[in-house]
């Protein structure tokens, strides 16, 4: 089991771990970052999905799920989810978005602008 595998598995773990966690949200964020490194955009979109149902105020996993949504090439949606990351966060840009979560989201930054 690689690396990425393996970080996978255990965030996967730490999702079953904490069904009742009201923090949970951030489990299922990391998780679906992970995931989004090792190309399974699909996965990554269902666990944003799941953190964003369980925290709807919480604009990172918004603004990660529409980058997400560029990535599976629905931008309609990404467009919308979008605006609720402006909605929650009215100074957000992707620019600092891109440098406060550094080279590891390069690819979902990427993303990001393709809705600007």
């Amino acid at each position: 089991m690689g690396q990425s595998d393996l970080a996978i598995d255990r965030a996967q773990r730490a999702v079953r771990l904490s069904l009742f966690d009201f923090l949970n949200y951030q489990s299922y964020n990391a998780l679906a970052i992970l995931l989004s490194h090792t190309g399974r955009y699909a996965e990554a979109h269902d666990a944003l999905r799941s953190s964003v149902q369980l925290n709807p105020s919480f604009s990172v996993a918004r603004a990660f799920l529409a980058a997400i949504l560029v990535l599976l090439g629905r931008n309609i949606e990404a467009r919308t989810e979008a605006q609720q990351v402006l909605a929650l966060d009215p100074p957000f840009t992707v620019r600092r978005f891109a440098t406060t979560r550094g080279n590891r989201t390069c690819r979902i930054s990427t993303s990001c602008r393709r809705l600007a």
